[in-house]
Parts: C-alpha cells; structure tokens; sequence
C-alpha cells in the first residue's frame, strides 16, 4: 500500500502541501511563544511599574506634600495675624543650631519630583502600549496558524476522500 501511495501523483502533492502546511504551523507556533512572552513581560513589567510609582507617591511624595502644605498653612496664619513668620528648625542642623526651612527650596524639590513621577508615569504608559501591540500582533499571527490548521486538515480530508474513490467514478467525469 506504501509503494501505491507514492505513484499517486496525487497522495503525493496533497502530501508535500500537508508538509509544507505543517512546517509553517510549527513555525507558528514558535512565533507565538515568543510573542506570548513578550505579552506576558511587558505586562509585568507594566505592573511592577505601576505598584512602584503607586508606593513611591505615597510613602516618598504624600508626606513631603503635606508637611510643605502645613509649613504655608502657618505661614499663612502668621502673615494674617500680622506677625512674622519663622519656620521651624530643621532637626538636621548640625550643632544643635536650628536652621530654618527654606520653603522656595522645599516647592522647587517638590516640582522636580512631581517631574520625575511624571516620568515614570509615562513609561508605564509606553510599556502598556507596547504589549499591546506585541498582543495584537500575536492574535493575528493566532489566526494565521489557525487557518494554516484547518487548510492542513481540509488537505487531508481531501486525499482521504481521494483515496476512497474508486477508479472507474475517474473516468466517468
């Protein structure tokens, strides 16, 4: 049965097309795992991104914030009052010589690293675009392979049909 399976000229292009279909599928799917990866790392790293410029705002940024807006508060309070205002010492001074809070300095900082948040918001931002497109990318290389599947298994069926048919219905037509 091998040896007339081979002088089919048939059975033998359905089976060079089913190789080739095969051999591009597998193809595929390596593109896919990469691809895949690619998707699942971007995500993380999206994540990760965000879990860190979340935690920083809060545990880093949040609390300068509101001891500069306490420090105007006061000021405020003070200049209402009509009395000058001297900020409290910094508990960093060396000597034990209180140096007062330089304000203007404390708003620039803030500004910068207001900046720099921005920044890293914006990352973020682009990592998410980008595995989205690496998503987008490997659902269509998912249908192509789909398609490659049903064309492999409709070759099949073909030469299964082909097979089956008796010689004589051949030369009917």
């Amino acid at each position: 049965m091998n040896e007339n399976k081979s002088s089919n000229p048939v059975t033998s292009d359905i089976s060079s097309i089913s190789e080739r279909v095969a051999s591009a599928v597998r193809a595929q799917k390596r593109t896919m795992g990469i691809l895949t990866g690619a998707a699942f790392s971007f995500g993380f790293a999206t994540i990760i991104a965000s879990v860190i410029i979340v935690a920083g705002y809060f545990l880093l940024y949040q609390p300068k914030q509101n001891h500069l807006l306490k420090l105007a508060k006061e000021a405020a309070q003070a200049q209402s009052a009509g009395t000058r205002y001297i900020p409290p010492a910094n508990e960093n001074s060396s000597r034990g010589e209180p140096k007062p809070v330089d304000i203007p300095f404390l708003i620039l900082t803030n500004t910068h690293a207001l900046g720099i948040g921005i920044m890293l918001v914006a990352a973020a931002v682009g990592l998410l675009a980008l595995g989205t497109v690496v998503t987008l990318t490997l659902v269509v290389v998912q249908r192509r392979a789909t398609l490659n599947q049903i064309n492999l298994s409709l070759a099949q069926i073909s030469s299964q049909l082909k097979e089956l048919q008796p010689p004589n219905s051949l030369l009917k037509k």
